[in-house]
Formats: structure tokens, sequence, C-alpha cells
């Protein structure tokens, strides 16, 4: 019996996901939120996604980002992430590095949004605090210590 298209189609987008396309992230999050397709479907979508797909990779980047500080500027923060030229971030979007915004909409599915952040020195600007990722490092970076390593 043939795989349904869904199916094929995910098959595909796993295969994707090891690329590190934003499209990639476009068609999961679309087969994810599709009322036709089936509760199966829509789980292995999420689990590609947040199992094997760019968005872990993301958070384990953001991890080493922040380094021993609990709170980090937005700006500065796109700007460690797209300074590793062999990291997909460097070049995300049409050659392009990720942006504030993208990193936003990247963040979404964790429920973690940029808020004003207060760091000595500078001036209160968007960004991010450590606490706001502890759940997602936690259940998706376990076992890691991003202190001890820094971008």
């Amino acid at each position: 019996m043939p795989k349904p298209p869904v199916s094929r189609s995910l098959t595909l987008v796993a295969s994707l996901a090891r690329e590190h396309t934003d499209k990639c992230i476009e068609v999961l999050f679309g087969i994810m939120t599709n009322a036709d397709a089936s509760h199966v479907v829509r789980t292995r979508a999420a689990k590609i996604l947040f199992n094997r797909g760019p968005l872990v990779e993301l958070l384990v980047d953001i991890r080493k980002a922040f380094g021993e500080a609990e709170a980090i500027r937005s700006a500065e923060l796109v700007a460690k992430l797209a300074a590793d030229p062999e990291r997909p971030w460097a070049e995300w979007k049409h050659g392009r590095p990720l942006t504030q915004k993208q990193l936003g909409g990247l963040l979404r599915p964790f429920g973690i949004v940029s808020e004003t952040v207060s760091i000595p020195g500078f001036n209160d600007a968007k960004g991010y605090k450590r606490d706001r990722f502890e759940a997602a490092w936690e259940a998706y970076c376990p076992g890691q210590n991003p202190r001890s390593i820094v971008l």
C-alpha cells in the first residue's frame, strides 16, 4: 500500500530538517496546524521539528550565546548567532543572517518572547531573559553545561 501524500511529505521534510532550511520549518508548521491532517501526522511533524530540526539547534546555540549572562539584548543575540559561518543562522534566509524578527518567530512555538531587559552599562532594550529559556533547554537540550561554552 503506498504512503498517503502527507506521510510522504513528512519523510521528505525530515530529510530537509537536517539541512536547516527555513522552508522546512514553514512546511512543518503548516502540517502541525492543518486541521485536515490526522493527529498522528501532526504529532509526527512536531517530533521532526522539535527533535531533529533546526529549532533544537537554535536552542543549543542560544544557550551557548547566553554564557553566564542572565539576560541578552536581541541585537546582541542575533549577532552572536550569525557570527559563526558554519551555523545556519549566518545565512538563514536568501543568504542573509537571521534577524531579530525571524528569531522571535522561531522562538514562538516555545512560548518565548522578547521583552524589555536591563543590562548594566546599556540602555534598556528588547531582549531575552535566561529564565524564559530554562524549560525549553531542559526539555530539548538536557545534560549540557552551556556556561562553560561561549560563542
